[in-house]
């Protein structure tokens, strides 16, 4: 969005429509590379009709189902929002197994935090849904332990209110993070640039927690030890100035209309979390490449997110591809169906994964090639593959995954192509990209078996 600079050269890059607004493709500065022969007429009526036959192709089409006024939100809908935020929420941390919960133990339960409240469902830009319902995540607390239970809710503005309502509780949620005026769509313009300042609508301006969260969680935590603190949020969320604190964390995300009583599900073991990192937490913000929003250029290296880690054998706060589990899982036995593959073949992969815990769970199976034999520079290694499967308590199931030699390729500059090296490759397979987690082995790929 707003990425075009200029519109000649938007015309030569095949460009077919400005986002969100027109700014460089109008008549005047398209005309002037008319003029100037920078780029021509025929350029122009090919855009026209690639946007043309894109809009045919949708008017023309009979739509496959009808829309009534009572299908938002119907039943079909809440159940897939429901399942969809209980499969994707991220338990970081659980110390001495003090999640799940039990209903019959807590008569009090506090919930403290403005966002615990608020229908809180991400971006107000072009992905805002309007939903008839959303079940807040103090609506879902409220609703679970209806006749178990009673709910303090406690907006956690005023610390001395906070640690009153904390102290008095058998367990206390915290629900802290962002909403869509700390990380949406929003285009300021030069002069409402501020980028310390929260709450503008745009990028955050470091990966911690706002300071009115962070100085609500180190000074009210310590009133009760049996805590836990969602995180909500769109992407990164360092822990590491007041995770000692508590016992528990869950990253919630935006977790949509039913995230109320998708949060409650997992606090109480009515569900058991399954959903792992798509990024890497780091200890430190230094840990992550250099960034200025003020300058008007800057050049990035190669390496980001856990491929930089692993460059760089820096140890992350919690590594990509990382969630807990109410059960535990052990990985043994990997198997490879050979142990050479030419360069249009597939191989396949078997790992054995064990639920060695009480509780069924799902576990997802990650599978990952290293490039440490490359003679040009590429990553320690890469995600190639992963399984997601249920596991009742002792069950054992044989995993199994392909990797195509395709997908190992890298592009070649010279050439201009993408190569599919022969050489030895390292495999990794385990429930995150931490090398402490991973179970090894290796193949090679020939030019000709």
């Amino acid at each position: 969005m707003a990425g075009l600079h200029d519109g000649v050269k938007g015309v030569n890059a095949g460009l077919d429509v400005e986002m969100p607004l027109q700014q460089h493709y109008s008549q005047k500065e398209l005309q002037a590379g008319l003029d100037s022969g920078e780029i021509t007429k025929a350029q122009i009526d090919e855009i026209v009709r690639r946007i043309i036959r894109t809009k045919l192709m949708y008017v023309t089409a009979s739509n496959p189902q009808t829309y009534p006024k009572d299908l938002p939100a119907s039943e079909a809908h809440r159940e897939l929002a429901l399942e969809v935020a209980e499969k994707s929420m991220v338990l970081l941390k659980n110390e001495n197994n003090f999640l799940p919960l039990s209903r019959s133990e807590i008569k009090t339960l506090a919930v403290i935090g403005p966002l615990a409240d608020e229908e809180n469902l991400g971006d107000h830009g072009s992905s805002y849904t309007h939903s008839p319902m959303v079940i807040t995540i103090l609506l879902g607390l409220q609703d679970y332990g209806e006749g178990k239970y009673t709910v303090v809710f406690d907006d956690g503005l005023n610390i001395e209110s906070a640690k009153k309502s904390a102290s008095n509780a058998d367990a206390v949620v915290y629900v802290v993070g962002y909403a869509y005026n700390d990380e949406g769509e929003f285009l300021p313009s030069t002069k409402e640039l501020d980028y310390e300042a929260w709450g503008r609508g745009g990028d955050r301006p470091n990966l911690f927690l706002k300071p009115q969260d962070q100085k609500l969680l180190k000074e009210v935590l310590p009133a009760n030890k049996n805590s836990v603190v969602t995180l909500i949020g769109g992407s990164a969320i360092m822990t590491n100035d007041w995770e000692e604190l508590t016992p528990s964390i869950i990253m919630a995300w935006y977790p949509g209309i039913m995230g109320g009583q998708a949060l409650a599900n997992i606090l109480f073991g009515e569900v058991n979390p399954s959903g792992k990192l798509p990024f890497t937490i780091p200890e430190e913000e230094s840990h992550l490449p250099y960034f200025n929003p003020r300058v008007d250029s800057i050049n990035y290296g190669y390496y980001h997110g856990y491929t930089l880690f692993d460059k760089e054998n820096i140890k992350p706060a919690y590594p990509f591809g990382f969630g807990l589990s109410y059960t535990d899982f052990e990985y043994d036995s990997i198997s490879l169906d050979k142990t050479q593959m030419g360069i249009n073949d597939t191989l396949n992969v078997s790992v054995q994964v064990t639920n060695t815990g009480t509780s069924a769970g799902e576990e997802v199976v990650q599978l990952y090639i290293g490039f440490s034999n490359s003679t040009v520079d590429r990553p320690v290694k890469l995600l190639r593959g992963f399984e997601k499967r249920e596991l009742a308590p002792g069950e054992t199931k044989t995993i199994k995954i392909p990797v195509a030699a395709r997908d190992l390729a890298r592009y070649d500059p010279a050439t201009k192509q993408w190569v599919v090296d022969a050489m030895k490759y390292e495999l990794y397979v385990g429930p995150s990209s931490s090398e402490s987690d991973l179970l090894k082995s290796s193949f090679s790929i020939v030019n000709q078996l």
